[in-house]
This record gives C-alpha cells, sequence and structure tokens, in this order.
C-alpha cells in the first residue's frame, strides 16, 4: 500500500472531499450500503465505520438509531467527521479495539486503498473485532490491477472471485452480493453483506 501518498491526498484535500462526499447518494436503496447494513442489524448497534472519512455514513447511521465509532487514516478527515460521532485516527490493518467490540462494520470504499496484503490484514482485524455473528458490509471498485491515481491514491481492484476468496479466508460467510455501476464516474461496485461465521 502506498499508504503515505494516500493520506497525504486527503489531509490536504479534506475540505474538498467531504464537500464531494457529503452530497454523493447511492442511486437505489439496493445500493445502499448504510440500509443493507441497517437491515440486519437491531437498534443502538454498535457499529464501526471503518474508513470513515469526513464523517457522512456515521451522520447516517446516528440518525438510524445506532452507536457508531469512526476510524481513519487521515488525521484531517477524522477532525471533520467528529462533528458525528467519536472518530479514532488509525489504521484498519491495526485496530485500536478490543476484541469483540462491534455488532457491525461498515466498510465503504475503504478496503480498496490496500494492497493485497493489507486487505487480508484489515478483514482479519475486522474478524477480530467483531462479536460473534456480527455484520461486516462492503464495497470495493471492480476491475483488475492496481493504480495510483493523479492525486496520490492508491487503488487496489477486484473481481468477484478474489472478493469472495478474500471473505471467506477471513472467516466470513457471503449472506449476499452484487455489483452496481455509477455511471456518473463510470465506475463499478462490488458490494458484499457479510458474517462472521467462525
Amino acid at each position: 500500500m502506498r499508504s503515505d501518498t494516500t493520506i497525504e491526498t486527503y489531509d490536504r484535500l479534506a475540505d474538498q472531499y467531504a464537500q464531494q462526499w457529503d452530497g454523493m447518494t447511492p442511486d437505489s436503496d439496493e445500493d445502499d450500503l448504510v440500509l443493507l447494513l441497517d437491515r440486519e442489524l437491531p437498534r443502538k448497534s454498535s457499529v464501526l465505520d471503518a474508513g470513515s472519512g469526513s464523517g457522512r455514513d456515521l451522520q447516517r447511521l446516528v440518525a438510524l438509531g445506532h452507536s457508531p465509532q469512526g476510524l481513519d487514516a487521515s488525521d484531517a478527515l477524522s477532525t471533520i467527521a467528529r462533528q458525528y460521532a467519536p472518530v479514532v485516527t488509525g489504521d484498519m490493518r491495526d485496530m485500536p479495539f478490543s476484541e469483540a467490540s462491534f455488532d457491525g462494520i461498515l466498510l465503504s470504499a475503504s478496503l480498496l486503498h490496500l494492497d493485497a496484503n493489507g486487505a487480508v490484514e484489515a478483514m482479519n482485524e475486522c474478524h477480530r473485532t467483531l462479536k460473534p455473528n456480527g455484520i461486516l458490509v462492503l464495497s470495493v471498485k471492480g476491475g483488475e490491477g492496481e493504480i495510483v491515481d493523479s492525486q496520490g491514491r492508491f487503488f487496489h481492484f477486484y473481481d468477484a472471485t478474489s472478493l469472495d476468496e478474500l471473505i471467506s479466508s477471513a472467516g466470513f460467510s457471503v449472506l449476499s452480493g452484487g455489483s452496481n455501476v455509477d455511471s456518473a464516474r463510470n465506475v463499478e461496485w462490488l458490494n458484499r453483506i457479510c458474517r462472521r461465521i467462525s
């Protein structure tokens, strides 16, 4: 993972990204990761938003009656997000939380900033910090290979097979999943709802 350049980019452009993300809404409820997670959890569930960015989803989780906790590697984004919920600046590959801390975990477009080894580490941390039978909802970009974009952000792309293998090897079962295309940005998203099984 080119973590330094990715984090530096988000720190440098935090206000810009916050304005951009706050205005983005999924095309349908079936593509809305927050609603997909909410459907699987009782009210007042403890939810980790790993890669919480500027806090858009934290705000929505609070409004839905949950108790969210944010985690993001960008200190600047974490600072913005703290207006909605508690947020820790930290690394998904080494989460500063106790075992079985959360009923649910949201990985919305965050796992894709890790290389293959980093993704394995992050998924293992999700397994460790999620309660038995807890729910993990995630999305990644579909495609092949890795790139560093013009702003300095690292991206690792997935196909359905590699994503499902990653999920299974970390001790999760896939409850449902699919893909959708963000036509505005010409991006395919692979979405999965998972349960911790071991």
